[in-house]
């Protein structure tokens, strides 16, 4: 992975259909997760919300919406996608808003330090071609700490939201106390 500040963002694309590609500003792909993950999980009815984190639980791929090119009319299918995988603890829907409020947070702090989003940074897969947005959602439940992340990935019917559940160790910075030879 290559990591990149938007100093001009990089566009991501992804195919619409078998004719053509779509070309999109991460700093757009970013804002659209947002809103997607607000409306999804905090903005809708709690029942909808909970059966909505079910799907994402069982490991299904569920259908979001999709994006228009307002050039061409043409549409990008948005799928949501999770990897919790890396959890630790118990997973629930209460553990998994909570992580989704400390992303959006970062977010939301992000984009008030930075309204033009020049300083936003991501990590590209140069394989796939897809986004890992460098700004992780940090709870800590029952003295577990959990990271969560979110990327965008090409897939064959259009892009993929990804959340991503990553192993806290690589986050955790070594104290300044133990590194100063003078404590």
């Amino acid at each position: 992975m290559t990591e990149s500040t938007n100093a001009p963002a990089p566009a991501a694309t992804a195919p619409a259909n078998n004719e053509s590609h779509f070309t999109i500003d991460v700093r757009k792909l970013f804002n659209m997760s947002a809103n997607l993950l607000a409306a999804g999980f905090f903005k809708q009815k709690s029942d909808d919300a909970k059966a909505l984190y079910k799907q994402l639980k069982d490991g299904k791929q569920v259908k979001a919406g999709a994006l228009t090119n307002n050039q061409n009319g043409n549409k990008l299918a948005v799928a949501l996608e999770l990897d919790r995988s890396e959890f630790n603890g118990p997973f629930n829907f209460p553990n998994f808003q909570n992580a989704l409020r400390a992303l959006l947070q970062r977010y939301e702090t992000h984009g008030r330090k930075d309204p033009e989003l020049k300083t936003l940074r991501t990590l590209k897969n140069e394989k796939t071609g897809g986004i890992l947005f460098n700004l992780p959602g940090v709870i800590e439940t029952n003295g577990q700490l959990n990271v969560l992340m979110a990327a965008i990935e090409p897939s064959k019917t259009g892009m993929v939201l990804r959340l991503m559940f990553m192993d806290p160790e690589q986050f955790i910075q070594p104290d300044a106390q133990q590194s100063d030879p003078a404590a």
